[in-house]
């Protein structure tokens, strides 16, 4: 189970991070098709 965190933490850090990048870098429309699939 430690293993998996000390994993897993890094990636999700690593996802959040691409995330938040791809709302900034994308289009207004693009980001209300996002938060209202």
């Amino acid at each position: 189970m430690k293993m998996f965190k000390s994993i897993v933490s890094p990636l999700l850090l690593m996802i959040g991070t691409w995330a938040s990048f791809a709302v900034f870098a994308s289009p207004s429309p693009q980001l209300d098709k996002l938060s209202n699939p």
